[in-house]
């Protein structure tokens, strides 16, 4: 079970990177767009 936990952990890492840094670009061109 330590293995799954493991890989849910980082799995859920990358998709909140992933998430926040799309904000952050979609925020880069709101900004540059205005």
């Amino acid at each position: 079970m330590s293995e799954l936990t493991e890989l849910l952990a980082i799995v859920g890492a990358i998709a909140v990177v992933i998430i926040w840094v799309t904000g952050v670009i979609k925020i880069i061109h709101w900004i540059t767009n205005k």
